[in-house]
């Protein structure tokens, strides 16, 4: 920050060049962790539209006999869901260097 501020950048471009690289490098591979946990742990994706997945398996636990089947593959939306956010999480976080403690 002070080489930016030496080198005659306003405050926004100090920010916007220096500061937030840096603070995204830190805060972006934990934030799209916490996403993960908040789509297992909330029904956050009936905020989107979508109808929560562990409500639909009670819906048809419900009607079908098999609720163990049902439940089976409640989690494995559930992972397909997820699996893809906790890949994308892993390639920030190495791209960006914060796994290896770059910053």
């Amino acid at each position: 920050v002070e080489a930016a501020l030496a080198s005659g950048l306003s405050r926004w471009q100090r920010m916007r060049q220096v500061v937030l690289p840096q603070a995204m490098r830190i805060v972006l591979p934990p934030l799209v962790g916490q996403y993960v946990l908040l789509i297992k742990d909330s029904s956050v994706v009936s905020a989107i539209g979508l109808t929560d997945l562990t409500r639909v398996g009670w819906l048809v636990v419900q009607r079908v006999p098999n609720g163990l089947l049902v439940f089976f593959l409640v989690g494995v939306g559930y992972f397909i869901v997820c699996y893809p956010l906790i890949l994308l999480a892993r390639r920030l976080e190495q791209r960006m260097g914060a796994a290896h403690g770059e910053v």
